[in-house]
């Protein structure tokens, strides 16, 4: 081998067409079997071997008896990059020669024209810990097939999906993504995409905001409380009844709560259950009779406590 050229037509398939010039030092001529490799991105697309038949000369005595060959054209994986020829001699001849390289660079656009058509947040409102269906349509623009990796993002959290477009395709892609805590959360879409057949090139695709989603914060409760345990009256005739009061609060900024609230006063016990809406308070009570004179200590406390 004394030289190697490549001739390349771009485009998002690049095409070469590599052109091997051949010399003969031996003082006779000779068969010279010779293979060639082609290795698109560093994976090999495509392979053969060169005989007597194909070269324009005979190889029938030393230099400067030269003899050229072309190669058959490659058609290239859409978006490469890099490729390399190789020519090495085979069969008896692997013995006696080295291989020939030689690398070239594409111009090859990588395919990130997918287009994310729409996006979508199935719920609006949601309370925390909570999933919510996001689902992506992609279309395939390109004349070749296309793999792409859709992102889903909601607030911190990412999940991927992955699918193969054919030329022109259009294909709506879903994933459920996780949210905690509480607030309004932003949700998106982003595509990295390869060509199926060179997965190596791949690039950052189309991106897109899907909306937002308003995470309630899970119910709590230890945000329900009590406070200023009352009697009235408080002073009473042995027999006469007395009403027990307290204040049940509910802290939890989103959801409702249902509290059962126990009163005991001298071995006695009651209880009852209040409904008191988010952020706001609710009055429990319970009634006692005192058959005997003498002092009564009269306790309340929570009970279960349930989101209602």
């Amino acid at each position: 081998m004394t030289d190697l050229d490549i001739d390349v037509q771009n485009g998002q398939t690049p095409t070469i067409t590599p052109t091997a010039t051949v010399a003969n030092p031996a003082d006779h001529g000779v068969d010279y079997p010779i293979q060639y490799t082609v290795r698109a991105d560093g994976q090999r697309t495509a392979t053969g071997a060169i005989t007597i038949e194909d070269l324009s000369g005979s190889l029938s005595r030393r230099d400067p008896e030269v003899s050229t060959a072309v190669l058959p054209s490659v058609t290239l994986p859409a978006g490469t990059q890099d490729a390399t020829v190789f020519i090495e001699p085979r069969d008896w001849a692997a013995a006696y020669g080295e291989t020939y390289s030689e690398s070239i660079s594409t111009d090859a656009p990588v395919p990130t024209d997918v287009q994310i058509v729409d996006c979508d947040i199935s719920q609006s409102r949601v309370t925390a810990p909570a999933e919510v269906d996001m689902s992506a349509t992609l279309e395939n623009p390109a004349p070749f097939r296309v793999t792409a990796e859709a992102v889903f993002s909601l607030g911190a959290e990412s999940r991927p999906e992955t699918v193969t477009l054919d030329p022109g395709e259009r294909y709506t892609v879903s994933q459920r993504a996780p949210v905690f805590g509480g607030g309004t959360v932003q949700g998106s879409v982003s595509l990295v995409v390869a060509p199926t057949d060179n997965p190596s090139a791949r690039e950052q695709g189309d991106m897109a905001d899907c909306g937002t989603v308003e995470v309630l914060a899970a119910f709590d409760s230890n945000a329900v409380e009590l406070s200023g345990c009352n009697v009235s009256p408080t002073t009473i005739t042995a027999g006469d009844t007395v009403t027990a009061t307290v204040t049940v609060r509910n802290n939890n900024s989103n959801n409702a709560a249902r509290a059962v609230v126990n009163f005991t006063a001298s071995g006695t016990s009651a209880s009852d259950t209040v409904t008191v809406q988010a952020g706001r308070t609710a009055t429990a009570r319970a009634e006692f009779v005192f058959e005997s004179s003498g002092s009564y200590n009269v306790d309340a406390s929570l009970g279960s406590v349930s989101q209602a």
